[in-house]
């Protein structure tokens, strides 16, 4: 069993966090997250996203009420997955 403490993760466990929190989105079809990968290069195990376009004009002061509406209308999810053992 791996103890971590609450507001940190596990050595090496990012690039398995950011493919399934694209596995998430696409499931509950929220298409948030850009397509994701998990890919064996030089270092090691990573993930690898599609980029996406923004617009570099806008940031989190421009957006405004509709980042307050997003805020009220959204819910948090906490996914949780336990090994099994046999």
């Amino acid at each position: 069993m791996v103890s971590v403490r609450c507001g940190t993760s596990p050595d090496n466990t990012l690039a398995d966090r950011e493919r399934a929190s694209f596995v998430l989105s696409e499931a509950l079809n929220w298409g948030l997250v850009p397509p994701t990968a998990l890919r064996d290069g030089p270092h090691g195990i990573g993930s690898v996203q599609w980029f996406v376009p923004h617009d570099p004009s806008e940031n989190y002061f421009t957006f405004g009420d509709r980042v307050q509406a997003q805020a009220q209308a959204s819910r948090a999810v906490r996914l949780h997955h336990q090994q099994r053992r046999p």
